[in-house]
């Protein structure tokens, strides 16, 4: 069974464009929907009114591995996990401290993290909003899948946003129930929920009715709604379009794509392999009968353990043995090492590693993944850049709150500084020291440069505050030895 197989099932929406059905196929099998379309459960082996045989292509699997997920997850936490998320570098230490209190009001970690996840079949939208009373505006800053979502790009700044448009169906019942007026007649039908985001407001337009024409021309929603219609005069839309490597400007190569046949591949041997455990528990029963079978045959085969036949009758069960379970078993881990080496996953098994290891023998092990984290953090960490350059800019001319203090600043010169992949080991840090030792009694480094170096292994905050206490310890062990020195002018003179 393989992705394009399952995904012809699914009909094309002739409204939409084709690379909105390329996005909701993605989404569905990233979110685990994608065997839906599918009609009969897994062990359900054949129809219940004609009794035909259902064939394993028709059915759900009933086991799903989460290999994509996994690599997603991973490389997630190694770009804004605990001890990764990257350190925010400028001359102004105000504006150092006020951006981190903006990732930490927003939750950017959570955010961006999620975002990781979102574009992971190859684009995602990312929202900048100004919220609450007016002299009180907060940043809230949300991710979404970009399947509805449209992006037009300004003609002379070809990467600057021009307007974002977000376009769907929804069900008549559906506005009925948020208090639009809807006929009886129309709670099946569908309507076109349209927002558009411009570089001055955020438009909501009025539903209507989905229609085509003689012509085949489907119309569309262009009434502004005043209840979901928002002049925010930013002067840039308040969007981020997240586009991965490998694509167009729009949509980027999906991050899973290639183990997505070997995981289908999987979710059917393992569901096989449950129905074969199941079978295994209840085998089937084969009864040869010499003599007529009595009425109440069928009930005490079914309800009871004792089982009794007639003068030369006999009773077996069909058996299997398990090699095949353990055929299956060693089948799975093979396709399992296989999609995780197609998406750049980490190859290494949680069960094998049973001692720590230092953080250099990690990176090696985990090259693929690392590899993968790196090339995505040229994409995330422009987000990221391009999250707080709005939020500071925009505080530049009205009131932005950030954890209730009021923001802004004249000029904004900020850089990342991604630490290390993995938090070095005691050894690593020993090793690190006498590296900068030894570079240090050869006079081949400064000791500004020394602090650097070591600052992100030993936790140093400010590089200029440790330079200030290293002068000072000097200092003061330069005057505790001048204080015991023998006075020896005095000693030549007694």
């Amino acid at each position: 069974m393989a992705f394009a197989e399952i995904a012809r099932l699914y009909e094309r929406d002739p409204h939409f464009p084709i690379r909105t059905l390329r996005l909701k196929l993605l989404t569905a099998f990233r979110d685990g929907s994608f065997f839906d379309v599918l009609p009969y459960p897994f062990q359900q082996e054949t129809t219940e009114n004609t009794a035909t045989y259902i064939p394993l292509r028709q059915r759900r699997p009933a086991a799903h591995v989460s290999w994509a997920n996994e690599v997603l997850q991973d490389v997630a936490a190694l770009l804004f996990g605990e001890g990764h998320f990257p350190e925010i570098e400028s001359d102004d230490e105000d504006f150092v401290q006020a951006v981190g209190d903006f990732i930490e009001d927003a939750d950017l970690r959570t955010v961006l993290s999620e975002a990781v996840y979102r574009a992971s079949v190859g684009s995602a939208v990312l929202f900048v909003r100004f919220l609450g009373k007016p002299g009180h505006l907060r940043p809230i800053v949300s991710v979404e899948d970009s399947t509805w979502f449209t992006p037009e790009w300004d003609k002379s700044e070809p990467w600057k946003l021009s307007r974002v448009v977000q376009r769907y169906k929804v069900k008549g019942s559906a506005l009925r129930e948020m208090g639009y007026a809807v006929s009886e007649d129309d709670l099946r039908a569908d309507f076109w929920w349209k927002t558009e985001w411009t570089e001055n407001d955020e438009i909501g337009y009025i539903p209507v009715k989905v229609e085509t024409d003689d012509e085949g021309n489907v119309n569309d929603a262009t009434n502004p709604d005043p209840k979901r219609s928002v002049h925010h005069a930013l002067g840039r839309v308040p969007a981020i379009w997240i586009t991965l490597p490998g694509g167009d400007k729009t949509d980027g190569r999906c991050l899973f794509a290639p183990a997505m046949d070997t995981i289908i591949e999987a979710d059917y041997q393992l569901s096989q392999l449950g129905r074969g455990l199941k079978y295994s528990q209840d085998p089937l029963k084969v009864i040869s009968l010499d003599g007529d079978m009595p009425d109440d045959f069928k009930k005490i085969v079914a309800g009871s353990d004792l089982l009794v036949l007639p003068n030369g009758g006999d009773a077996k069960l069909l058996e299997t043995s398990g090699e095949s379970a353990r055929a299956v078993m060693e089948y799975v881990s093979l396709l399992r090492r296989y999609a995780v080496r197609a998406i750049s996953g980490s190859p290494i098994d949680p069960e094998r590693v049973t001692v720590p290891q230092s953080g250099r023998a990690m990176e090696i092990l985990n090259l693929p993944l690392i590899q993968l984290a790196d090339r995505l953090r040229n994409v995330f960490g422009h987000v990221l850049m391009q999250t707080v350059t709005m939020v500071f800019d925009v505080a530049k001319t009205r009131p932005v709150e950030i954890k209730g203090k009021k923001t802004g600043f004249e000029t904004i010169d900020f850089r990342l500084r991604w630490p290390a992949w993995y938090p070095p080991t005691a050894t690593d840090r020993l090793q690190d020291a006498q590296s900068v030792t030894a570079a240090r009694q050869s006079q081949a480094l400064s000791q500004e440069s020394a602090v650097k170096f070591l600052a992100a292994p030993f936790d140093v905050e400010s590089v200029d505050d440790e330079l200030k206490k290293l002068q000072k310890e000097q200092d003061d062990n330069a005057r505790r030895a001048q204080q015991q020195r023998p006075d020896t002018a005095g000693q030549q003179t007694a």
